[in-house]
């Protein structure tokens, strides 16, 4: 899960290397500045997609192991029932049941931890670098910032 957490810090640190771009292009300050910063763009945006990739390989192979497990112990406690409750059930609706129950639980496990999770971190460290450059400007950012998420729920009525 920490490893996850990785991205959304690239991504929040990624404004700075862009405001050194963009303050050697407006104010000046050498061909070597532009250049790193250019530079620390792409250390950036690869660094990301790598992690990216080992974090959503790791993702598939946690949830994978967990959905196994939940499974295995759902069928073992399954057997552990008595016979007569076995015969008077409807096993493929319960297993269907059981899978589907299984399946949500990993959704919303994986949702929280996966992506909830690291959009917190990157909003909170965004909001501190932006506040670091100028406060006023955050200010304006931040009370615009819940509008999509309110246009979105107003849509989706």
């Amino acid at each position: 899960m920490l490893l996850t957490l990785a991205p959304s810090v690239t991504g929040a640190i990624e404004p700075l290397f862009m405001k050194q771009a963009i303050d050697v292009l407006t104010e000046g300050g050498g061909l070597r500045k532009l250049v790193l910063a250019i530079l620390g763009l792409f250390a950036i945006a690869a660094s990301r997609e790598l992690l990216m990739t080992i974090t959503n390989w790791l993702k598939w192979r946690t949830r994978l192991r967990v959905h196994v497990e939940l499974l295995g112990a759902t069928v073992e406690r399954l057997h552990g029932r008595p016979l007569s409750d076995a015969r008077n059930a409807n096993v493929g609706a319960e297993m269907t049941l059981l899978e589907r129950g299984i399946q949500t639980f990993l959704n919303a496990i994986s949702e929280l931890a996966f992506s909830v999770l690291p959009a917190a971190v990157y909003l909170v460290m965004a909001a501190v670098l932006m506040f670091q450059m100028d406060w006023r400007l955050s200010l304006v950012a931040l009370v615009f910032a819940p509008l999509p998420a309110l246009i979105a729920m107003w849509a989706a009525r």
